[in-house]
């Protein structure tokens, strides 16, 4: 039976600032029996705290996820877009180098992530966001 230090070193170490790679939650599956949901859960409570604030008053509110590099961000967003995403639209936006063109970069990875179907749903997010519109009378339209 292989030891403790052996199987560590047979595997990548997702902490390892020299051995790690930035992950894409709406890429990546996560294996789910290595999920220990009492890290971070005061982070996905707020998440939905905030998403019920929204519910209610209908203001929008911007969270950032801050961390260091290889510490669980990208993990903790496949969570939370698991959890939540019958209740939210989620985009990834990938790093991008070139200031110059960083409004296009965003665009275009926002589109990309609305056009993804997450995991359990027949539809894409979009088109779960537009069946959820309400029309109203004046051609206002109201995200529900």
């Amino acid at each position: 039976m292989p030891s403790l230090e052996q199987l560590i070193r047979k595997n990548l170490n997702p902490f390892d600032p020299t051995t790690f790679r930035p992950g894409n939650f709406w890429k990546e599956t996560q294996n789910l029996s290595h999920e220990v949901t009492s890290i971070h859960e005061h982070v996905v409570d707020s998440v939905e705290v905030a998403l019920d604030q929204v519910a209610y008053d209908r203001q929008t509110r911007s969270l950032m996820l801050l961390g260091e590099s290889g510490s669980g961000k990208s993990y903790l967003l496949g969570r939370i877009k698991r959890r939540l995403n019958d209740r939210a639209c989620f985009a990834y936006i990938g790093p991008w180098s070139d200031s110059q063109h960083i409004w296009r970069h965003v665009l275009r990875q926002t589109v990309d992530s609305l056009m993804a179907v997450a995991e359990g749903q027949r539809e894409s997010q979009l088109m779960r966001w537009l069946n959820g519109l309400d029309f109203l009378s004046g051609g206002a339209w109201l995200s529900v």
